[in-house]
Formats: C-alpha cells, sequence, structure tokens
C-alpha cells in the first residue's frame, strides 16, 4: 500500500519529570514514492509546540544512519518531511526522534520500500484494429474493432495491443481493475494510434460539412449535440462571448445553445471549406472512475471537450500509468480527481495549439483557461519527464479539498511558453515536491497561491524568462516553502527576479541564484522570507533588493540592516551563455562551491556545493566527508 500506518518500535528515554503539555502520543504515516517519501507525525500533549522532530534514515540492514532535513512543524500539533534520493525499489529504515523539553524524548524506526516503475503484465495479448470486420475475439486474425471492446475483454495481467489507426470514441472503466503486479496495459502497437473526440464530418477534406454563408468570412453549421472546444487545422480557436462579437469581425466560435448552430469565422478570412475543423464531439479520450492497476501507454489523444475536456480522467482511481503518451487540443489533457493515490504520468507530450498570441486577459476566466497535467488529490501521484507547452497553466496539484492529500512528485519536467503559471502548487500540499523541472516563458514560473499546510519543496529548478515573477505569492500563504538549489533568471528588461504578491511567511531560501533586470527581489511587506546563502544578482546598476519597501543598493545594506544572507554573494553568476539559455557556471563564477551543505539534499559532494540548480558533482575532486553531527551520533544511540 502507498499508505502505510507502520507498527513502531518505540525507544522511550525520558529526561525529567513529565510536565502538563509533554509528550504523550504520536501517528506517523510514511508514504513512499519512486525515489522519495514522505513522513507525517501527529503528537498529542505538546501544548507549547516546542518539540523537535529530527529524521535519519538508511538502506535496510545498513550499519549507518544518515541524516536528513529535519522534519517540519506544520498546522495541527503535526510534523512533515521528506527523504530524497531514494533508489526505488528498495528496503529502507528511518528514524524520527522527538524531542519535548517538557517531558522526554522517543526514537521511532519506520520500515518501508519505495516503489517500483509499473511494468506490463504477462497475460494474453488481446488486439484491436480500425479495420476489423465482424466475428471478434481479439485474436490476431480477428481483432476488436475497438478500444473499449478490448479493454471490456482483459483480465488483470493482459495487454490490450492497438494497431495504427484513428478510433473516435471514449474508453470508459469503470470499478474494474488490474492487480499491483499484473496490471492491465492498454497501449499503441507502434506509432500512429489516434484517439480522437471530434467529428470526421468537419475534418476531411472529401466532406467539410454544410455550412451556411451569414456574412463576409463568417459561416453556420448544424450540429447534433452541444460541443466545447473547436480547432482549425489543429489551431485551437477562441470561443467567442456571442454572435454580435463574430458579427463584427472578431474571429473564433460561438454555439446558440437553443437552436444548437454553430459559428466560425476564421482567422485571416480562411474559408471553412478549405480548412480542416476539428469540433468536439466525445468529453474525455480515457475514463478511469473506481478503477486501479492500468498501464495507457503510446496514444495520440486529441481535440475532446463537449464542456470540460481531458484525454485521460482518473476519478476516485489508484495507480493508473499514463506514460508515452501525445495529448493534445483540450481544457485538461490529464486531470485528476477524488482519492486518486499512486498515480504516475510520465513521458508525455502535452499542448494546446492555438493560444500563443492571445492576450492573457482574453483567456482568464474563459473555458480557455486549462490545466496541461493537474492533481487535485490523493496521495503518493508523481508527474515526472513531461513536456508541457502552449496551455494555459502547466502542471497544477491543487488541494484544497482536504488536508490528507499530498506527498506528490513532480519532477524532471520542461514547461514552456505557457499563458499564465508553470508550476501551480496551491491549497494544503503537505509534502509536495517539485524537483529538478525546467521551466521557461511563463509569466510566473512558480505559483504559491496559497500553500495554506505545507511543505511545498523546490529544488534543484531551472525557473526563466518569466513575464511577472519567479514566484507567485498570493492570497495570505501561510505553509512552510522550502526552496532549495533553484536558479531563477530573467533577461528581460525591467522584471524582477521575485515579485511576491504578498508576504513570503515560512519561506526558507538557501544556495539559489537569482537574476533579475530590475529588483532581485521586491518585499513590500518585511514578513519576507528565511535567506541565506544565496547568490544575488541584478542587471540593474540602480537597483538590488527592496525588502519592507525599503531599496538597498548592495548587499553589505541589506545584510547589515535586516540581518537577511549572512553569507550570501552578490555579483554575475557567469553562465555560459544567458542569452540562449545555457545556465552552467563558468570557471570564476562566484556561485562555484559556495552552497551549504544540506543533509540528504547535497550532502553527497563532500565539500561545499555550487548555488544554483546546476550541479556536476563528476568534474569535482572528492573530499573527505565532515564528521559526525552530534544529532547523527544521537540517532544512532
Amino acid at each position: 500500500m502507498l499508505r502505510l500506518l507502520v507498527a513502531l518500535a518505540l525507544v522511550i528515554s525520558c529526561t525529567g519529570a513529565r510536565a502538563v503539555d509533554a509528550l504523550l502520543d504520536v501517528t506517523p504515516v510514511v508514504t513512499p514514492a519512486f525515489h522519495t517519501a514522505g513522513f507525517r507525525v501527529v503528537v498529542q500533549g505538546d501544548e507549547d509546540a516546542d518539540i523537535t522532530a529530527l529524521l535519519a534514515y538508511r538502506i535496510a540492514g545498513a550499519a549507518d544512519w544518515r541524516p536528513a532535513q529535519p522534519l517540519v512543524r506544520i498546522a495541527g500539533n503535526r510534523f512533515a518531511g521528506t527523504l530524497f534520493h531514494l533508489t526505488e525499489g528498495t528496503a529502507y529504515e528511518a528514524r524520527i526522534f522527538l524531542n519535548d523539553p517538557d517531558g522526554g524524548s522517543r526514537t521511532l524506526t519506520v520500515s518501508f520500500r519505495t516503489r517500483a516503475t509499473p511494468a506490463h503484465g504477462t497475460g494474453r495479448v488481446i488486439w484491436v484494429s480500425p479495420e476489423a470486420g465482424g466475428g471478434a475475439d481479439g485474436s490476431p486474425e480477428r481483432p476488436f474493432r475497438t478500444i473499449q471492446a478490448g479493454v471490456n475483454a482483459a483480465q488483470p495481467g493482459d495487454i490490450v495491443s492497438v494497431l495504427p489507426g484513428i478510433y473516435r470514441e471514449s474508453v470508459r472503466v469503470f470499478f474494474k481493475s488490474g492487480l499491483p503486479d499484473a496490471p492491465i496495459t492498454i497501449r499503441a502497437a507502434v506509432p500512429g494510434v489516434c484517439l480522437r473526440g471530434c467529428s470526421s464530418l468537419y475534418e476531411k477534406p472529401q466532406t467539410r460539412g454544410t455550412w451556411r454563408l451569414e456574412s463576409d468570412g463568417l459561416y453556420s453549421t448544424l450540429l447534433p449535440s452541444m460541443t466545447g472546444y473547436v480547432a482549425a487545422d489543429g489551431n485551437r480557436l477562441f470561443h467567442s462571448g456571442s454572435l454580435r462579437a463574430l458579427v463584427g469581425g472578431q474571429t473564433g466560435w460561438w454555439q446558440d445553445p437553443r437552436s444548437l448552430r454553430l459559428y466560425v469565422r476564421l482567422p485571416n478570412g480562411k474559408s471553412v471549406s478549405a480548412t480542416p475543423l476539428q469540433i468536439a464531439e466525445l468529453r474525455e479520450g480515457f475514463r478511469f472512475d473506481g478503477a486501479s492497476d492500468y498501464i495507457v501507454e503510446g496514444f495520440d489523444i486529441g481535440f475532446y471537450g463537449t464542456d470540460f475536456g481531458h484525454g485521460v480522467y482518473i476519478r476516485e482511481s489508484s495507480r493508473i500509468t499514463v506514460r508515452n503518451c501525445r495529448i493534445h487540443n483540450m481544457l485538461a489533457p490529464v486531470f485528476t480527481k477524488g482519492v486518486s493515490n499512486g498515480n504516475l504520468i510520465e513521458n508525455c507530450d502535452i499542448s494546446d495549439p492555438g493560444m500563443e498570441s492571445w492576450p492573457w486577459e482574453d483567456i482568464k476566466g474563459t473555458d480557455a483557461e486549462g490545466v496541461g497535467i493537474w492533481i487535485t488529490g490523493g496521495r503518493g501521484n508523481v508527474v515526472r519527464n513531461n513536456r508541457v507547452t502552449g496551455v494555459f497553466n502547466g502542471i497544477a496539484v491543487t488541494t484544497f479539498d482536504s488536508e490528507d492529500d499530498g506527498d506528490t512528485d513532480v519532477y524532471g519536467n520542461r514547461v514552456c511558453d505557457v499563458g499564465d503559471d508553470g508550476l501551480e502548487p496551491e491549497g494544503a500540499c503537505v509534502n509536495d515536491r517539485f524537483h529538478g523541472n525546467t521551466v521557461r516563458n511563463c509569466r510566473n514560473s512558480v505559483s504559491l497561491a496559497p500553500i495554506t499546510v505545507g511543505p511545498v519543496w523546490l529544488l534543484y529548478n531551472t525557473l526563466s524568462e518569466h513575464r511577472e515573477s519567479g514566484l507567485k505569492v498570493s492570497n495570505k500563504t501561510s505553509g512552510p516553502v522550502l526552496m532549495y538549489h533553484n536558479t531563477v533568471v530573467v533577461t528581460r528588461a525591467g522584471v524582477n527576479a521575485l515579485s511576491p504578491w504578498s508576504p513570503m511567511k515560512g519561506f526558507v531560501l538557501r544556495n539559489n541564484i537569482l537574476y533579475g533586470t530590475r529588483y532581485v527581489l521586491e518585499d513590500y511587506w518585511g514578513l519576507g522570507p528565511d535567506m541565506d546563502w544565496d547568490a544575488l544578482f541584478t542587471t540593474d546598476v540602480n537597483r538590488f533588493i527592496k525588502w519592507a519597501d525599503v531599496p538597498y543598493a548592495a548587499l553589505a545594506g541589506f545584510q547589515e540592516v535586516t540581518g537577511q544572507e549572512p553569507y550570501g554573494v552578490q555579483g554575475d553568476p557567469l553562465f555560459q551563455d544567458v542569452a540562449n539559455g545555457d545556465y552552467r557556471l563558468r570557471a570564476y563564477s562566484p556561485a562555484l562551491a559556495k552552497g551549504l551543505i544540506l543533509d540528504n539534499i547535497n550532502d553527497d559532494w563532500g565539500q561545499a556545493p555550487n548555488i544554483g540548480a546546476w550541479q556536476v558533482p563528476a568534474e569535482r575532486p572528492k573530499a573527505p566527508k565532515p564528521a559526525r553531527s552530534e544529532v547523527s551520533e544521537r540517532m544512532d544511540q
């Protein structure tokens, strides 16, 4: 199970008489992923909130314990934290050392195993072909004609192998599951398997549908039902607010909800009879509801959305893997809802072409305000190594409904050319981790609006060329945000590296490069982050940092007045080629080997790491490991 409520070996060491608010009871939970594990501990009796919680770990049976980042106190007498850099499919042990000055200490030893990447089952192969005839039984000689028929016939461990062609269908799985060690696989046998949610009538050159010319460049046709998505030659058309706007010359589409007549005006005066149109008539490509243990792999999924369009919709379902798919032209290409645990979205190409030139103000609040990959609940979900481009929001993890959600990993993704927010953790987001992502050319690289519980981890991300801020902080964010080893850089004229809209309360910044063309950070409240060991630079010779609405021209004055960044550095980080997005550091960069060593974050180097996201340990000589700390020795006892 992803969520393990484990039996604990407790070692109790009393340090004095028990006080009224002494440590009475604890409830620990560990949620392992592939390369991380999240921890939560609920304590009782700590009325004055003075307990500390240290964390150490080792591979099961190893001799030595290794220190990790301490657990972070969150609301409700709770602690949360994460282990990083673990090996998948491996048994580990962790120790949580709780110390209450009012009533003793406890060491909790927890055993767990990291997850292994889901693999295909070894059952029968069920074949599907769009050219199939009658008498189908799923054999190579008599394949099923629809993917739905193949899925209906599948049992745990089976592989539904889909031959090339266009399938205009929604594949729905309700309350039918594979097994954790024998998932049901639905895969494209070779490239060229397309799921389409649009009508073929308006897409094929020989038909193009039946159109009526309403006025110069404005056409209409009668549809059998309401649609929610229209594209021309693969590019989304703007959903106009009224027929009057189209009559007035606006390009896009509008449908009369009473007559179902669709009105379209194409850009550049193009004719509808000469342009393939994709008009959605189905809501989703794949839907999993009350299901578990499926793999969806290798499909091209596009043009869905009678209202809220999805390529893959995962509702109250767990351990669904979506892999190596191209999912495009819809509101929410991948969407999870409800208690959906342990799902994996990897190596997918997500896009919604056509919106690149639309003003932000025209999209915000409309049905074009979509999200490429959207996780809205559950624990232990992983979004890794995807490419997301041309959508309004990139990857969102929004957990407003329950503080029980979280422990989501978002890593190795490339999010580029997005209309609003690149990465969007919002809500409780307990132990949500965003690491090793590349985000470029978004309005805001990361939106934290708000984080109500946390902690949220931002590690080793490269956040560049935002139009507004590297971090959007608003709506009274109050939960802890731990921001380590990120490179935030913008070369657009007159843009801050960080422009929070509200106080960065609970933020901790270590080992980040912050590079702007106006202020490094423009803060108006003075309730800003805890900052140190960062490399700070702006190309604006008249500005440096604004803190509590007071400008500082240089690091020394900022350090003296605020006490922030006592070990920070100021100066050009000397990127290899900042104009072309090469943020590797040159030989004499002031950010080389100037970072703080952080347990379980960068402590494998044996010497100080680089500041920023770029690290190349193999190019540096290994120094002897530092002596074990008092904390580490205590954890061994």
